[in-house]
């Protein structure tokens, strides 16, 4: 069975968004004194036809225009103001622009490219003068054809277009394939999907988003072949690209071959993976809203990006074939960020576009930044939430880096990946603090663990500081600590690693009393006393245990060795009062004998 873990990349919503609305701030309306105002209702009913089975993407735009400006009113004398245009926001790369008025005749447009964004600006020329209480509607539409910007791709096999809508009010109805060989997302954005199957959009001062759209063919798939040099293996690279996106793949084939040397020496160890690495270009569907996943198996790793995402994407992606051994999603999210934009920095004016950083975050600890989850139709705080959790970790990466070095977040990296697997956040602080003999556990505590861990990380120092005590000591003595114990304190079990220290310590103290006993000098008395008993025995038997880490019978014996010399004045005393006895018992008995025989003698 076919185990895939998935990393991701957020798509920005926010990001799209606020580009549109760069490009789009301008639009409004114009009257022949070239002055604006806001009491021009505009209502109106939008189209995109996406169906590139059909043809080429058609946006229909049917608008209605209620002069409700007191200025405007005909006058037979003095200056007399009226509207003769307005603007209307129409996607990048539009061609076929045209508009009817209400007669059906045709109306002049002019497209002025905007400075940022994928939109544009149209003016349309009314037919006649619009005065105060007189209502105007007119046509415009145009398609788009093989057009490309940010936020926006238009190919055979490919759709991805924002519905934008402008206006006091404003109705989107988007249509899209029947066909299931098609793949459709249709995502809302600023406006409510309403039961007749249209987007209902309030009025608002900046044009909108009714929704995101995005309609792919995903059999219909292409692909190149490559092959990447890496330290210890050459890594075999296809890229699959949707028909027409042919520029897009041998860019993609030629970032991978650049970047991934670069990303392995900026983490710090060889890649040492699965040896075939496909890209491919995948619509929002397949990967579950974001721009782009990354996971591994049966040999072969495989990444899906957005074809509308940017290089930075790609770059991240190809950083988690060194975030394997990771295994909290700040830390293996983190340091795909962190690397890949140094590597874009190596790289320079090769990497199209930069991913801007999210304008709104959350407060958020990043151990509870949760796994990836489904993202399209989630709601804003969960996309602000995820937005927050890449920021931040990277955030935490360059922080790292500041207080120690690259050259520590290389060595920790490649101390966790010798590990293999499962590296955690207690795990890298450890390995952090190894490599640059550095404190940190402050700066984890307010940026990665709950408060809940600062009892825990008080804990973690005294364990830390008493086992290097006990150690010391015991080092001295030419004695060690089990190596049990060392994997306890990096498994972060403190109390079990405590009962083992204290048991260290008890028997290392007992073991010193004893052999101070011992090594006295013994006068006679007390060596009459040891006659017969052994207490260099019992306190070599507690030493070898004291190698063996074997405190329990350590202090035992070394307790004996003690007894026996405190008790051998004692048992000198009765040694001398039982050879007191005897003798007595001796001279009762000769006397008695000396008696008997005189009494029988004078008998």
């Amino acid at each position: 069975m076919l185990h895939i873990t998935l990393r991701f990349r957020a798509l920005g919503l926010a990001t799209v968004v606020a580009l549109l609305a760069l490009a789009i701030a301008s639009i409004g309306v114009e009257s022949g004194t070239a002055r604006a105002d806001e009491l021009l209702r505009i209502q109106s009913d939008v189209t995109y036809d996406v169906r590139p089975d059909s043809g080429p993407v058609r946006v229909t735009w049917q608008v209605d225009l209620e002069n409700n400006d007191p200025s405007t009113r005909p006058r037979t004398f003095g200056t007399v103001f009226f509207y003769e245009s307005v603007t209307l926001p129409v996607l990048q790369g539009a061609s076929s622009v045209s508009a009817v008025g209400p007669s059906g005749a045709a109306l002049g447009v002019s497209v002025e490219r905007a400075e940022q964004g994928p939109v544009d600006v149209a003016t349309i020329a009314f037919d006649r003068e619009l005065y105060y209480g007189e209502t105007y509607a007119f046509t415009l539409s145009y398609d788009l054809i093989d057009a490309r910007s940010d936020a926006l791709l238009v190919s055979p096999a490919y759709v991805y277009v924002p519905a934008i809508v402008a206006g006091d009010e404003a109705s989107v109805r988007i249509e899209t394939p029947d066909d299931p060989d098609w793949a459709v997302t249709v995502e809302p954005v600023d406006c409510a999907l309403t039961a007749g199957g249209a987007f209902r959009c309030d009025g608002s001062e900046r044009a909108q988003v009714a929704a995101l759209v995005e309609v792919t063919r995903p059999d219909a798939v292409e692909s190149i072949e490559a092959s990447a040099g890496l330290a210890e293996v050459d890594l075999a690279l296809r890229v699959s690209y949707f028909p027409g996106q042919e520029a897009w793949a041998a860019h993609i084939q030629e970032l991978a071959t650049r970047a991934l040397p670069i990303l392995e020496r900026l983490f710090g160890f060889p890649y040492d993976g699965p040896r075939v690495l496909s890209i491919a270009e995948r619509g929002r569907q397949d990967i579950a809203g974001y721009e782009g996943t990354f996971g591994c198996g049966a040999g072969t790793c495989s990444i899906g990006i957005s074809p509308v995402a940017d290089d930075l994407i790609a770059l991240h992606e190809l950083a988690h074939l060194w975030t394997q051994p990771f295994e909290k999603r700040w830390l293996a999210e983190g340091l795909a960020e962190f690397m890949s934009r140094r590597a874009a920095d190596e790289l320079g004016s090769f990497v199209q576009g930069t991913s801007a950083p999210p304008e709104r975050t959350v407060d958020l600890q990043l151990d509870e930044w949760e796994r990836a989850r489904y993202l399209i139709g989630a709601d804003e705080d969960e996309l602000v939430r995820e937005d927050t959790g890449y920021f931040e970790s990277r955030r935490f990466i360059e922080l790292l880096e500041e207080t120690t070095s690259l050259e520590t977040i290389q060595h920790a990296n490649a101390a966790g990946a010798a590990l293999g697997s499962g590296i955690d956040s207690q795990r890298y602080l450890d390995l952090l603090e190894q490599a640059s003999g550095t404190r940190l556990d402050g700066l984890f505590l307010e940026h990665v663990f709950p408060s809940s861990f600062a009892p825990i990380l008080e804990q973690r120092r005294a364990v830390r500081a008493q086992a290097a005590e006990v150690r010391e000591a015991l080092e001295a003595e030419e004695f060690l600590l089990p190596k049990s114990l060392d994997q306890l304190i990096a498994d972060w079990r403190f109390d079990a690693a405590e009962r083992i220290l204290d048991r260290a310590e008890n028997a290392l103290a007992v073991y010193a009393d004893a052999r101070g006993a011992v090594e006295r000098p013994r006068s006679l008395w007390t060596r009459i006393g040891l006659l017969g008993e052994d207490p260099d025995a019992a306190l070599a038997d507690a030493r070898a245990s004291l190698h063996d880490a074997d405190y329990a019978r350590a202090v035992e014996r070394a307790q004996d060795a003690i007894s026996i010399i405190d008790g051998a004045d004692r048992a000198a005393l009765v040694r001398a009062l039982s050879g007191v006895g005897v003798l007595a018992a001796i001279v009762a008995l000769i006397g008695g004998l000396w008696f008997a025989r005189a009494r029988r003698a004078a008998a």
